[in-house]
């Protein structure tokens, strides 16, 4: 009988693997940002996503060509982050699984499709309103917010306001870049746009102490406190469809 659930747990485990891999087989293309980023480093970072080029996952392997040479390496699958084994030296590297179609790797998107996401200093025609609504004296009265549905990655922002409206939560978020210098870095803010972003039910935040916690009302209890209070008070976030899923407060390590 033991042997039998050994067995059965064996075969599990090995469908589990593979349809792990054959959901992400395939070549994933970098996607340049639409932006032109100045900083330098953006620029660094475009510059070595770019000579990779793409990443291609085939027959269990991943194909990777480093300076002109072609690497194969194993890798695994968890909890949608690909860890490859033994590259540029180290242990392992992880590139997070967005969907079906997009990888991240050290902020940098590749995608099947070659598509770009939305990286634009300009108005999304597909931002979607939400209207507050009140009254004032005998008359009603609303306000429009619209609520941004871009995709972001590792982006960095001063935080304007934390509110809720209609049971969910929201930030608002104005994105700059940074300029790294020999000691910390310079914060340029080339569009001062605020952009609208919905809070995830499963938000992951990490805070100064760099502590990992998972409850999307820490942000409300802790509104005064996460509010940017100077122009280097800046926060990073990851964003799908508009709706924030990752937010560091401060760990920089």
């Amino acid at each position: 009988m033991k042997i039998r659930q050994l067995i059965s747990i064996s075969t599990v485990t090995l469908l589990l693997f593979s349809c792990n891999q054959n959901r992400i087989e395939g070549t994933y293309y970098y996607v340049k940002p639409k932006i032109d980023n100045s900083s330098f480093y953006t620029m660094g970072r475009d510059i070595a996503c770019s000579s990779i080029g793409q990443f291609e996952f085939k027959d269990g392997k991943c194909y990777i060509n480093i300076m002109g040479i072609q690497k194969r390496f194993d890798y695994e699958i968890d909890n949608n982050i690909i860890y490859l084994q033994n590259y540029n030296n180290s242990n392992e590297t992880g590139l997070t699984i967005i969907d079906e179609n997009t990888i991240n790797f050290s902020g940098c998107i590749f995608s099947k499709n070659n598509e770009s996401f939305t990286t634009e200093n300009t108005k999304s025609e597909t931002e979607k309103p939400i209207i507050e609504k009140g009254t004032e004296g005998n008359n009603t009265i609303s306000k429009d917010y619209n609520i941004s549905n871009e995709t972001k990655v590792d982006e960095s922002a001063l935080v304007k306001d934390i509110f809720q409206k209609n049971g969910k939560t929201f930030i608002s978020l104005d994105i700059v870049q940074l300029e790294y210098k020999e000691i910390g870095y310079k914060v340029i803010n080339q569009n001062d746009k605020v952009r609208i972003f919905e809070i995830s039910d499963e938000l992951v935040i990490s805070d100064k102490n760099c502590k990992e916690i998972k409850d999307n009302n820490y942000i409300l209890k802790n509104k005064e406190i996460i509010i940017s209070k100077s122009k280097n008070d800046i926060c990073m976030f990851t964003s799908k469809n508009g709706v924030i899923t990752n937010l560091n407060l401060g760990c920089w390590n």
